[in-house]
């Protein structure tokens, strides 16, 4: 799981569509699909004001999506190796 220390620290991953975020993110898909996981948390974040903690999980049924969105981001920054890996993860699901 990706821990941010801040919600700003996590809007700008999001927001920046931070490649090493990106990577993180699809690496814990790809760990899940072969530990044969229902679901992965992905991160958690303090809220805006700082007094709860957020977390966000995937489902299985939404792996094959979260994988094609990494493909284009990875497509962008011409990390063609690592979208021919993630291809196959996503022809098995």
């Amino acid at each position: 799981m990706i821990e941010f220390n801040s919600f700003i620290e996590f809007n700008k991953s999001i927001s920046d569509r931070d490649i090493n975020f990106i990577r993180s993110v699809t690496d814990l898909v790809i760990n899940a699909i072969d530990d044969g996981n229902e679901k992965v948390t992905i991160f958690s974040t303090p809220d805006i004001f700082g007094d709860e903690i957020l977390s966000f999980t995937v489902e299985k049924k939404q792996y094959k999506k979260l994988l094609s969105k990494s493909v284009k981001d990875f497509e962008d920054e011409e990390m063609y190796e690592e979208c021919s890996i993630i291809q196959e993860y996503i022809n098995k699901l």
